[in-house]
C-alpha cells in the first residue's frame, strides 16, 4: 500500500519573499530612513538654527544666536532674525531657561579675529630717531570673547617688512596686547581687540600688502557667578575658617598676638586665577583680589567677594590681515 506524500502548506508569495530575503528587507528599510533624514537635512528642517526666545516681559521672538560680547553692563547675546536683521540683548533679559540655552548656543561658537587696521608711527624727530618706527596690527575679537591668550601660544608667520639694510623682521620681534571692552568701557559699538606691536629702525616704508597671519590659543569664559561669603575671624593663630563657593576653596587664618595687630590672610585654591576667577576681601568695588588685611580686635566676621565663570573653553583661533 502506497502512502501519499505529505506536502507542506502553500506559502503565499509575499510571505515567501519576506522569509527568503529578511536581510534585504532590513537594509531596504534602513536605507529609506537614512534617505528621509538626509532629505530633511538638505531641506534645513534638521536642525533649524532659529529658535523661540522669551524675555522677562513674556515677548517671544524667533531668532538665531550668532555671538556673544563683553559689555561693562554685562554679557550681551547677539541674535539675527530670519530677515537678517541683527539684534543684541543683555543675556539677563531672557528668562532663566532661555539664558541657559543662550549660553550653550554661544559657547558652541568659536572666536573670530577680524583685521581692523595697521599703523606706522614715527618716533621722535631727532636725527638719532629718523628711521625709528612703531608698527601696529589691530584685530577685532567677535562672535565669542577671548578672556586670555595662552602664554607662548601665538604663532605669527613672517611679516614681509624689512629693517634698515634689508634685515628681516622676525616674528619673535612682535609683542601682543589684549584689550577687553569689559574692563575698558569705550562705547557700545567697540569690540575687544588684539594688537600686535613692534618697534625698530626701518627705512621709510608702507605697510600696504604686508600680510600678518598666524594662530593663537584662546581661553574663553562666560556666565560669571558672583557671591559674597561671610567668614568668622579666627580667634587665635592656628585656627582656620573655611568655606567653598563653586570650585573656589577659601581658608582664612590670622597672625599676631595683640588684637590691634592681628593680620588676616586669605588662601584661595581650586579655581583658575586671574581673569577666570577672583576672591578677596570685600572692597568698594565688586571685584577684589586683596588677600591680606589688618582687622580691629572687636570684629568677629569679615566679608569675602568671590566670582568664577561657569563656562570655560580653550580653542585655537587663526588670524590674517593685510593692509590695503
Amino acid at each position: 500500500m502506497k502512502t501519499a506524500a505529505i506536502l507542506p502548506a502553500q506559502i503565499p508569495a509575499p510571505a515567501l519573499a519576506l522569509a527568503a530575503f529578511p536581510a534585504l528587507l532590513t537594509v531596504g528599510l534602513v536605507g529609506i530612513v537614512l534617505y528621509a533624514v538626509s532629505d530633511l537635512q538638505r531641506s534645513g528642517a534638521v536642525p533649524d538654527p532659529f529658535q523661540l526666545w522669551k524675555d522677562h516681559s513674556g515677548t517671544v521672538r524667533e531668532l538665531k544666536v550668532v555671538g556673544l560680547r563683553n559689555d561693562p553692563e554685562g554679557s550681551q547675546v547677539e541674535f539675527v532674525t530670519r530677515a537678517g536683521l541683527p539684534l543684541s540683548r543683555p543675556i539677563t533679559d531672557l528668562q532663566r531657561a532661555d539664558q541657559e540655552r543662550a549660553w550653550e548656543a554661544a559657547f558652541a561658537l568659536k572666536p573670530v579675529l577680524s583685521f581692523r587696521d595697521a599703523a606706522m608711527l614715527k618716533a621722535d624727530t631727532g636725527s638719532l630717531y629718523d628711521h625709528y618706527y612703531h608698527l601696529n596690527y589691530t584685530f577685532d575679537v567677535s562672535v565669542l570673547p577671548i578672556n586670555r591668550v595662552v602664554e607662548n601660544s601665538i604663532s605669527l608667520n613672517h611679516v614681509p617688512i624689512e629693517g634698515l639694510h634689508g634685515m628681516a623682521l622676525l616674528p619673535s620681534a612682535w609683542t601682543f596686547e589684549l584689550n577687553l571692552n569689559e574692563r575698558l568701557p569705550r562705547g557700545p559699538v567697540d569690540r575687544d581687540q588684539l594688537r600686535f606691536s613692534t618697534s625698530g629702525y626701518f627705512s621709510p616704508l608702507s605697510l600696504k600688502g604686508a600680510v600678518a597671519e598666524g594662530q593663537l590659543t584662546a581661553i574663553c569664559a562666560g556666565d560669571l557667578t558672583e557671591e559674597k561669603v561671610v567668614l568668622k575671624v579666627p580667634s587665635r593663630p592656628g585656627v582656620t575658617s573655611k568655606a567653598s563657593v563653586g570650585p573656589i576653596q577659601l581658608r582664612l587664618t590670622t597672625s599676631g598676638s595683640a588684637p590691634e595687630l592681628r593680620k588676616l590672610a586669605l588662601e584661595v585654591s581650586g579655581a583658575n586665577s586671574g581673569q577666570l576667577s577672583y576672591a578677596g576681601f570685600n572692597q568698594e568695588g565688586p571685584r577684589s583680589d586683596v588677600r591680606t588685611t589688618y582687622i580691629e580686635g572687636s570684629r568677629s566676621e569679615i566679608t569675602v567677594s568671590t566670582g568664577y565663570y561657569r563656562r570655560v573653553k580653550t580653542v585655537v583661533v587663526p588670524f590674517s590681515g593685510t593692509p590695503e
